[in-house]
């Protein structure tokens, strides 16, 4: 499958090295150490005054950060970033498809697709703190996370596996959740209505054994103590 420029110029739009102001070799702990910073200081907590315009640029802050932290989407990204002529096939050199890459076809399809959601639902996210940002002091110091209202371990997981990979992984977490319990009834095996019955019909002739005992213990020791004062 060639690679066509109309295909990816609707995610190029948004330079995302731009708005978290890193350059395009930059590395994972440098575009995590700019979101922090762009994060906390976009926050719509902190600035009340111009709350819409805040959140909108903390939104779109996250978002550049979800697809440059992520190794699969940056790719994705930095293939869309390629200019039209590196991309388009030529006589002299055949056309390239995603499997002359190194991608995943289906990695890039979804990476199109979470582009335009993530653009629809911009105004959809629940502003809060990353967890790093709970050792500060002040304002920072509440213990909150970032999420959307979205269920984004659902989009990531969708975009990354089939239908029949998550069945096949489905089916293995039931087998395996049924042999944990198979090793906890062996462990721990539930006794039958007949066991129960013996254990408390032992238990019974047990304490009656211990009766009987007591009582002719206590009736040797009164006959003795009776012909001892009456000698």
């Amino acid at each position: 499958i060639a690679i066509c420029s109309s295909r990816a110029s609707s995610s190029a739009q948004v330079d995302h090295y731009e708005i978290l102001g890193v350059k395009p070799t930059a590395t994972v702990k440098e575009i995590k150490t700019a979101y922090y910073s762009l994060s906390k200081k976009h926050h719509p907590d902190i600035n009340p005054e111009r709350k819409d315009e805040a959140a909108k640029m903390f939104t779109q802050v996250a978002e550049s950060y979800e697809i440059l932290s992520s190794e699969d989407k940056r790719k994705a990204y930095d293939l869309t970033r390629r200019p039209v002529s590196t991309r388009r096939s030529s006589s002299v050199h055949p056309a390239r498809g995603f499997t002359d890459l190194d991608i995943d076809y289906k990695n890039f399809e979804a990476f199109q697709k979470n582009a335009r959601r993530r653009q629809q639902r911009r105004d959809q996210f629940v502003y809060e703190w990353p967890d790093e940002f709970s050792q500060g002091d002040g304002p920072f110091r509440r213990p909150r996370e970032f999420r959307s209202v979205f269920d984004e371990a659902t989009e990531r997981v969708a975009a990354h596996k089939d239908s029949r990979t998550m069945q096949r992984e489905m089916e293995e977490l039931r087998r395996e959740m049924e042999r944990e319990q198979e090793r906890i009834a062996r462990r721990y095996p539930m006794p039958t209505f007949q066991e129960m019955k013996n254990n408390k019909r032992r238990k019974d002739m047990e304490e009656q054994r211990k009766y009987t005992v007591g009582l002719l213990s206590a009736m040797t020791i009164g006959a003795f103590l009776y012909l001892l004062v009456k000698n």
